[in-house]
């Protein structure tokens, strides 16, 4: 870490204060990064969801084509 070993205070401080900015943005990359994977596997739920009410939908419908017929 260049802050510990730096002797000037000036030095020491502008080195902590780019490690604190540089953290920090990490941080909030690593954060949108576990949003976008979050909002990835909600929307492939949603999708599987709406997929599976389709087909009962369609199914249903299915069966009440062939009760009529029938």
């Amino acid at each position: 870490m260049e802050a510990g070993k730096a002797t000037l205070d000036n030095v020491r401080d502008r080195a902590l204060r780019a490690e604190r900015t540089w953290r920090s943005l990490a941080d909030q990359a690593q954060k949108v990064e576990d949003d976008r994977a979050k909002a990835k596997v909600e929307r492939q739920e949603r999708l599987d969801r709406e997929a599976l009410e389709a087909d009962e939908a369609a199914e249903t419908e299915a069966a009440a084509r062939i009760a009529q017929e029938g």
